[in-house]
């Protein structure tokens, strides 16, 4: 396994050793922090590069992680501005920190516009270091190793979340004097109205009226026209008479709503309380749903077909 801390190390702790300088053909003046052990990046091979850019005042460019680095196939005659100038004079395992125009950076090397307000004179602080290089081959076998990592912290991540949405929630009901159960996967949920149809199996499609918000009260989708009016969200080209139908256990909505609308009768009437890790966890949904959101949903069944 490849050492993913070494970018974390270059961008805190700079060498002992004196460090060398070099320029680049259009007068880049660069330092080399680290000299690497390793050969000069080759034609078609897939070059891996950890990099910070950021403004003088902080604003930060771009910044990779050790997960999730920067991987391009290496062209020496590639016309990409300054940066491309630099890389075409490291050695793998080279850490170096030098400055760019803003012009040179988007209008050279991202072929982009400048970002709205930011002056073509701006200076951009970079910090790069080329990680690695390997062929096409062999970088496919990295990316699936920094997936199974990323996905394994993902993992461990929302197994904590779990149980810290799980109190919070906890907290919320109790100060809300509500009495809620508790499934094992840890969705809380009220049944406000008892139906007298069937409940939902795995495969039936549900028609079901709903209002979701996130628990500090915050509505961010209904399909009841009332409360679409009352909080802002009414369009006028929806049909709020029809509710929202889908079939349960298809993995067609979130992971509460699969599990939680079997719990409420046709015909009947529930609040689902919805840890992160079984809604939009890490990802959030648009604007209005951060990531890592408890979400609340008041859910009425209107119909199970078998």
């Amino acid at each position: 396994m490849r050492n993913l801390l070494i970018f974390g190390l270059f961008l805190t702790v700079l060498s002992c050793q004196p460090q060398e300088t070099f320029t680049t053909e259009s007068g880049v003046e660069v330092t080399k922090i680290e000299k690497g052990n390793g050969t000069a990046p080759i034609k078609d091979s897939v070059i891996v590069i950890q990099m910070k850019l950021e403004t003088d005042s902080g604003q930060v460019i771009t910044e990779t992680t050790p997960l999730r680095p920067l991987a391009l196939k290496y062209d020496p005659a590639m016309e990409a501005g300054a940066l491309q100038e630099v890389v075409n004079m490291l050695t793998v395992g080279d850490s170096v920190s030098f400055q760019i125009s803003a012009k040179n950076l988007f209008e050279e090397t991202y072929k982009r516009p400048l970002p709205p307000g930011m002056d073509s004179t701006t200076m951009i602080s970079c910090n790069m270091l080329l990680q690695d290089q390997m062929s096409e081959e062999g970088y496919r076998t990295y990316t699936n190793e920094l997936r199974q990592q990323q996905q394994l912290l993902d993992e461990a991540k929302l197994a904590d979340k779990l149980v810290a949405d799980g109190d919070t929630i906890d907290a919320f009901l109790a100060k809300e004097g509500i009495e809620a159960i508790t499934s094992e996967s840890g969705l809380r949920y009220v049944i406000t109205e008892e139906g007298n149809g069937p409940n939902a199996e795995p495969g039936d499609e549900v028609v079901v009226h709903y209002a979701g918000r996130i628990l500090n009260g915050d509505y961010f989708d209904t399909s009841i026209e009332a409360v679409a009016k009352e909080n802002g969200m009414y369009n006028p080209s929806r049909n709020y008479s029809e509710g929202f139908s889908f079939n349960i256990g298809q993995g067609r909505v979130i992971k509460g709503w699969d599990e939680g609308i079997a719990y409420i009768k046709e015909g009947g009437k529930g609040t689902l309380y919805i840890p992160s890790p079984l809604g939009y966890g890490s990802r959030g949904s648009g604007p209005k749903i951060p990531p890592y959101s408890i979400l609340v949903f008041d859910v009425e069944v209107l119909k199970v077909n078998k």
